[in-house]
């Protein structure tokens, strides 16, 4: 039963496996089938795809050179290649309008126009007016935006209408210049200057547009939308059409047209104004709503004619100032002789000078250099750099000189050693002909001993002949190489002194010259490295200089002819030693001294000379018939009384010796007072002359008037009065000689509407003024110019009018002196505002609407009109001024034709 079973059941698996390959073919034919037809389809769309992309690439090249072409502005062309795209497909043809309508009543008209690419696979690329569309099964894709831009309240639009036809991979864009530009005027014609004169559309406050494109208005309706806003866009989906309705443009036109429609001249109390019109609806004047109208505007000074002649009277204070004779007290003084009987003594002071002998401990501190007994003798390794730069300035001659120079100094009985090392990196030297030098034939370390140690210096001095130069320089190993010299025929009992002299740097690189330096010189060594020149390694040389027993000394030479002193320096510093010398003697020397000797000496009285001063005065009583200069006697009599002392004046010899003996005489004056025995009368008469000293100053002032006639030019100032008072040009002196308001000044304003525009002009009186050279003619007498320095409040009392003018209207006719400004001159700022009649009469001309001349007239005292401030006001904006600016539209005409751009084309 089991057997039956199990046979059975593999008969059925035979079955099932011969299905499953049969059905597994099937799968993999249908697969492959499936496989090829796909694959296909997705080639076919990869190639579609491409072209669609060739054809974008060539388009965005077009619309490049259609750009640069409008740039320059000429009748132009350039070439632009269609690539792979295949020129059957490509057509141009008519695709809708643009209309623009400017406040609902003027309207222009722009005709669309596209070349456009229809591939095989259902794809189109457009270049409609200047925008790039792409169209496919995924819907209208913008490849480039149109070049219309709303931004601060103005349009900016430029259409590109392209004709023609494409016939080739090569086409040439041709642009019109003149059809450009006739078709923009006619825009701009249509949309400002429309046939209905009642039209206001040279000042445009709204704007509409619609579009119209039979397949692109959806790629229009998105970049309206992005520039207006979505919920200002409308579409109309049936007529293929897209609408921008009524857009504000943000502007005022805040027009002044006088003197009487928008704004007019009117009187006010301080003279003519300017009434500014109401253009709020609801404005009456009382309570302004917050849109008021508000009219910005400028003054601008033109010039002033502000000198008048005046007279004025000063007062001058002038002094007479005399000197006179005073009524004073005078003194005459004379000293008179009195003969005295009997004598009297007088001390007088003799100068002895002599010699004085004394010790004196001289000391003798000084510091020597000698050779002491004991002192060991020399032990020296001279180390001689070979290399081949020693060559050079006979630095190697000049090495052995030296050393020779230092051998010199060890003497042959005091058993000094020395031996001599050279070191470089050649081991053979051949002389070159052509380096006229000897030259390293064979290069490797050659340090060589050419004399050991010896007592023997003319074995020295001969070994130094044997130097020869050429190779490198071995620091380290001359170094190791003389240190072991020392270790092994050196007498440590000697003063051991090892000299390394170089002119470059140790070029083996390692071991370093100082490194071996302290592992291989004996402690007992003193080291000294010389280097020669710029090109070693000082650092290097004074580390070396330091090893050893730490006393040697690196010595830099920058000239080899210093090496003599430098090695006769090392060696007087090893042979000798510093000696202190502080010893003192006693020596015996002569001083010279001074004394005084008093003595004595009896001065007979009726010899000498007994003197007294007397005193008598006399009061000027009649000052005045004196003058200085005056001779006045002056006498008297005066009783000298017993007892009172008087002066004893005599002359005496005193006696001066001197250390050699020499003896001197002076005379010198000696003074004592005398006692009077008896009363004496004493007569003096001496003139005295007058002097200043005696006399005062009498002064007398005198006030003298004198009348004056000066041209000033008086100080004025100018307040205008708009919605509240304001000083123009801060309240600067508008006719002012330097200084103040210049010509060509202005002050901003802002009237709002309904408000008057009023001036009110004020003079001042001078405080302080200064006269100018400058002569001006009045009345056929010249004068000088004088200005204001600086005024106070104090109005002049002056009649001021203020007349307003505008085109047309007859200027004053006061004219004014050669030496001040006309009002021609004033009215040429900034061109001619004025023209002369026949007669001679000026006439305001050449004014903007909103522009009007004002002339502040001043009369005198004496009622002379000649005092005149003329100023320009400017308001709002003209008649003239339009909103063009606002719709900017261009038109942009082409064509494209078969075949390369001409040759000579720019």
């Amino acid at each position: 039963m089991s057997n039956t079973s199990n046979h059975n059941q593999r008969d059925d698996r035979g079955v099932s496996e011969l299905v499953g390959v049969v059905l597994l073919f099937g799968i993999v034919i249908a697969g492959s089938a499936m496989i090829f037809v796909s694959g296909t389809a997705v080639t076919d769309d990869v190639r579609a795809e491409g072209r669609v992309d060739a054809a974008s690439s060539a388009l965005v090249e077009m619309d490049s050179s259609v750009q640069s072409l409008a740039q320059r502005r000429g009748n132009n062309q350039e070439a632009v290649s269609m690539g792979a795209v295949d020129p059957n497909k490509a057509e141009i043809s008519d695709t809708g309008q643009i209309e623009l309508e400017i406040n609902g009543e003027c309207s222009a008209t722009m005709q669309l126009s596209a070349l456009e690419y229809n591939d095989d696979g259902g794809s189109t690329i457009a270049y409609e007016g200047g925008a790039i569309w792409k169209d496919t099964d995924a819907g209208l894709v913008t490849q480039k935006a149109p070049e219309l831009g709303f931004q601060d309240g103005a349009l900016q639009l430029q259409v590109v209408q392209i004709e023609g036809s494409v016939e080739d991979d090569e086409m040439r864009i041709d642009y019109d210049r003149t059809e450009s530009i006739d078709k923009t005027e006619e825009i701009q014609e249509a949309l400002f200057e429309p046939s209905d004169p009642s039209s206001n559309c040279d000042r445009p406050e709204s704007l509409s547009i619609t579009v119209t494109s039979d397949d692109y208005y959806r790629g229009w309706a998105d970049h309206l939308e992005s520039e207006f806003g979505a919920s200002n866009v409308n579409v109309d989906e049936d007529a293929q059409t897209v609408t921008v309705d009524s857009i504000d443009l943000d502007v005022e036109y805040d027009v002044i047209d006088l003197p009487g429609s928008a704004g007019s001249v009117v009187s006010t109390p301080s003279g003519e104004g300017i009434q500014m019109p109401v253009t709020s609806p609801l404005y009456a004047g009382v309570t302004p709503p917050g849109d008021v109208v508000e009219y910005s505007g400028t003054v601008t000074f033109l010039g002033s004619m502000n000198a008048n002649l005046h007279e004025y009277t000063s007062e001058e204070e002038t002094w007479d100032n005399e000197t006179v004779v005073d009524d004073v007290t005078l003194w005459a003084n004379k000293s008179v002789q009195l003969p005295l009987d009997g004598s009297v003594d007088v001390q007088v002071n003799d100068t002895e000078f002599y010699w004085d002998n004394r010790t004196k401990t001289v000391w003798n501190n000084t510091t020597v250099r000698k050779r002491v007994n004991g002192t060991p003798p020399l032990e020296v390794s001279f180390v001689l750099d070979e290399s081949g730069s020693m060559q050079w300035n006979d630095k190697m001659g000049k090495a052995r000189d030296a050393t020779r120079e230092f051998l010199s100094v060890m003497k042959d009985d005091q058993g000094h050693r020395v031996n001599v090392v050279g070191y470089d990196y050649c081991s053979q030297e051949v002389y070159s002909n052509w380096w006229d030098q000897w030259r390293c034939a064979d290069v490797e370390l050659d340090v060589n001993t050419y004399q050991e140690f010896t007592t023997n210096q003319s074995a020295a001095d001969a070994a130094l002949s044997e130097l020869q130069v050429g190779g490198g320089t071995p620091i380290p190993q001359a170094i190791e190489h003389a240190s072991d010299e020392f270790r092994a025929d050196g007498n440590a009992s000697n003063n051991q002194v090892l000299i390394l002299l170089t002119d470059g740097k140790d070029e083996d690189g390692a071991p370093y010259p100082y490194e071996t330096a302290q592992e291989e010189i004996p402690d007992d060594v003193t080291v000294y490295t010389i280097g020669v020149g710029d090109d070693v390694n000082a650092n290097v040389l004074e580390n070396v200089a330091t090893t050893g027993d730490g006393e040697g000394e690196y010595i830099p030479v920058s000239d080899t002819d210093e090496l003599d002193s430098v090695f006769s320096a090392i060696a007087r510093n090893e042979t000798t030693e510093v000696i202190h010398i502080n010893e003192s003697t006693n020596k015996t020397i002569s001083v010279k001294k001074q004394r005084t000797v008093t003595r004595n000496v009896t001065i007979p009285l009726d010899e000498g000379s007994v003197r007294r001063d007397v005193n008598v005065s006399r009061y000027l009583s009649n000052p005045e018939d004196f003058e200085v200069g005056d001779t006045v006697w002056v006498n008297g009599t005066r009783t000298v009384a017993a007892g009172e002392s008087v002066s004893l004046q005599t002359s005496v010899n005193r006696t001066i010796e001197y250390a050699n003996g020499t003896v001197e005489v002076e005379p010198v004056l000696v003074s004592r007072l005398v006692e009077l025995s008896a009363s004496r009368d004493v007569t003096v008469n001496e003139s005295v002359v007058l002097g200043e000293e005696h006399t005062r100053w009498e002064n007398e002032s005198v006030t003298t008037e004198t009348t004056h006639n000066i041209v000033l030019r008086r100080p004025t100032t100018i307040e205008a009065t708009y919605n509240s008072s304001h000083d123009l040009w801060s309240g600067e002196n508008v006719n002012a000689y330097t200084g103040g308001v210049e010509r060509g000044a202005y002050s901003n304003i802002v009237v709002e509407e309904g408000s008057t525009l009023q001036f009110t002009p004020e003079s001042y009186e001078c405080e302080a003024n200064t006269t100018h050279d400058e002569q001006v003619e009045i009345g056929g007498t010249d004068h000088n110019l004088t200005t204001c320095t600086s005024y106070g409040s104090t109005p002049a009392n002056l009649d001021h009018e203020v007349q307003i003018y505008t085109n047309g209207e007859t200027l004053p006719s006061a004219s004014a002196p050669s030496w001040q400004m006309s009002l021609e001159s004033m009215l040429t700022l900034d061109g001619r505002q004025y023209y002369e009649r026949q007669g001679g009469d000026l006439v305001a001309s050449n004014l903007s609407s909103n522009q009007a001349i004002v002339v502040v007239e001043s009369d005198d005292e004496a009622g002379r009109d000649n005092n005149n401030v003329v100023m320009l006001v400017e308001l709002g904006e003209s008649d003239e001024t339009t909103g063009k600016h606002l719709v900017n539209v261009e038109v942009t005409a082409v064509s494209a034709q078969s075949g390369d751009a001409d040759d000579d084309d720019d």
